[in-house]
């Protein structure tokens, strides 16, 4: 047998755990913590199994570890505890009943054998590993406990393309072949757990592979069919790639950039021309990126993985905008509105929040807007970028990144480098105005309020009122007014204006 594997973390909630479970009731940590263990990753997530007293023991644990409690799942008697450790950050503690009459049949009926590796809390000595799972980790493959695995549940299907990617392990043929024949099984699972997978592979720094993998599995057609109309459109210069080929080289040129300018990087990620112009040019940006990408929308769904779907999707309105113009080359006009639609029913299909199809609808309505931007004489005028910013908040920011890798992704290795510069100066004054000069920019602090038109001006509240706030805030952005009696002279000749 192995040795057993140890965590630092781990290795402190255990003893707290051991002395609250009574008449030597067995608890077994179990599944990815156990992996993780082995794998020498931080464990965060831990899952605990045992025959019964799960509410009892998760309560006492929450207490000594003065961590938060509650049921996830009453019917099924499944509890959760939260706490945070002041070095290693927020953990979650999961508490629940076997799935079986033992821990040996609990096993066998999990996922993957990678899965399928428990520790009992009060016998450290050896691995319960039936299946033989840490020498599939050893051997850096995915293999399923039982051919039943994804009959039992289809959503497996997706966390295998998810855990390959993540662990760079390799699907042996007979899971891979048994995960194909489940695919279809997929509609039977809430739309909620094939989001939170889907959102998990975006998360990722392989969601542009997870992608072709999921489209060779079958799943792509069934959860995404607007993406995988993409393989007919075909484009013209500058574009070397169809559409299809297109998206997905956008998905990975989005994770390349986020790798340099938000995540630590090394030298070797840097070696494309492209992106170490893009580090030279955007580099005092990257605090700011990291605090901008740590956001969720909706708690549990990462920011970056929203802007990757993006970038899979920021095409998609091509399958229905498509033409020949009278200069005989392809056109497709209006494809990013068209596009955002299309996203916003697939988000509401997946059940996301209104905040994030806002998010998802807005980026890919101004994706091809930068490329407009770059195209203007430089420097940018303030009125541009104060537009800009009104339009699209701080999606922005993420439409600036799309709009990179989208460039990227037309031209490949030919990108012209003065193309190249000229986005970034466009990206660099944006991101500039954004977080370097945000109220004198962006959003300038009113000078005046409604109530000051309505004091001042005999103005009544309404659409009237709420233009003419905006047309101030506008000629504060460009440096036109800077005091109240120069707002209150913009306001009298603006009202004669628009009589």
């Amino acid at each position: 047998m192995m040795n057993t594997p140890s965590d630092s973390v781990v290795d402190r909630i255990l003893p707290v755990l051991r002395p609250l479970v009574v008449n030597g009731s067995p608890v077994y940590l179990i599944g990815g913590a156990v992996r993780d263990m082995l794998l020498k990753r931080p464990a965060h997530d831990l899952d605990f199994a045992m025959p019964d007293g799960v509410r009892r023991v998760a309560r006492r644990t929450a207490d000594a570890l003065d961590g938060a409690f509650f049921m996830l799942d009453d019917e099924r008697n499944t509890a959760r505890v939260i706490f945070t450790d002041a070095e290693a950050g927020r953990f979650v503690l999961d508490f629940a009943e076997l799935r079986a009459a033992s821990l040996i049949e609990d096993l066998y009926g999990r996922d993957f054998t990678i899965n399928a590796i428990a520790l009992d809390v009060n016998a450290l000595h050896d691995l319960i590993d039936p299946l033989h799972g840490a020498q599939d980790l050893k051997d850096k493959c995915l293999r399923m406990c039982t051919p039943q695995a994804f009959d039992q549940d289809p959503v497996r299907v997706l966390r295998g393309v998810r855990l390959a990617l993540q662990f760079q392990f390799h699907i042996l043929s007979e899971t891979w072949h048994a995960m194909q024949a489940a695919t279809p099984q997929l509609v039977r699972i809430s739309v909620e757990r094939k989001r939170d997978e889907i959102f998990r592979m975006a998360g990722s720094r392989s969601f542009a592979s997870a992608l072709r993998m999921l489209d060779q599995l079958g799943v792509l057609e069934q959860l995404f069919p607007e993406v995988v109309q993409l393989k007919e459109i075909q484009q013209g210069p500058p574009h070397i790639f169809g559409a299809w080929e297109h998206s997905l080289a956008a998905v990975q040129n989005l994770e390349r950039l986020f790798n340099v300018l938000v995540d630590e990087h090394q030298e070797d990620d840097v070696a494309s021309l492209y992106l170490g112009l893009a580090v030279t040019k955007l580099g005092r940006f990257r605090q700011k990126l990291t605090e901008h990408y740590a956001q969720e929308l909706v708690p549990g769904r990462s920011l970056r993985g929203l802007v990757k779907l993006a970038g899979m999707l920021h095409d998609c309105g091509k399958v229905v905008t498509g033409s020949v113009g009278e200069d005989g080359r392809l056109h497709f006009t209006g494809h990013d509105v068209e596009g955002a639609k299309l996203a916003a029913s697939r988000g509401g299909a997946f059940a996301l929040s209104n905040d994030e199809v806002g998010r998802l609808k807005r980026i890919i309505e101004g994706h091809m807007r930068l490329h407009s931007l770059s195209k203007e004489p430089q420097p940018l005028a303030k009125r541009t970028i104060y537009r800009f910013f009104r339009d699209t908040g701080p999606a922005g920011i993420d439409i600036c990144l799309l709009s990179l890798a989208d460039a990227m992704a037309a031209y490949g290795p030919e990108l012209p480098v003065e193309r190249w510069l000229q986005e970034l100066h466009v990206v660099e004054a944006l991101f500039a105005a954004w977080w370097e000069q945000y109220e004198q920019v962006v959003q300038p602090p009113r000078l005046l309020t409604g109530k000051d038109l309505i004091a001042e001006l005999g103005m009544h509240p309404g659409r009237k009122m709420g233009a003419l706030l905006a047309g101030i805030e506008e000629a504060q952005a460009c440096g036109e007014i800077t005091n109240r009696q120069q707002v209150l002279d913009f306001a009298r000749d603006w009202l004669v204006t628009v009589k």
